[in-house]
């Protein structure tokens, strides 16, 4: 994905699946131009209200003018079906 475009509407298209969503970083480090973040994120899927969790790492490197230059994430997802 490169580019504002890209991301928003990645967004966008994450946003139409998605409503409850929330994240939280929980320990980030900052070293230099990287910055590396562990996090935690969920949100309730609107196609079945199936509850989903995820736990995850993420890694940016900072180019001169401040924007991201590389972004790489890893994650682990748990997902929990609605209760009916």
């Amino acid at each position: 994905m490169a580019g504002r475009n890209a991301v928003r509407a990645y967004l966008l298209q994450a946003a139409e699946r998605q409503e409850q969503v929330e994240v939280t970083i929980e320990r980030h480090w900052v070293v230099g131009p990287t910055i590396l973040a562990a996090w935690h994120a969920g949100y309730v899927q609107r196609s079945d209200r199936a509850r989903v969790r995820l736990a995850g790492f993420m890694t940016m490197e900072l180019a001169d003018d401040n924007r991201i230059a590389r972004f790489r994430e890893w994650w682990h997802r748990r997902e929990t079906p609605a209760t009916r």
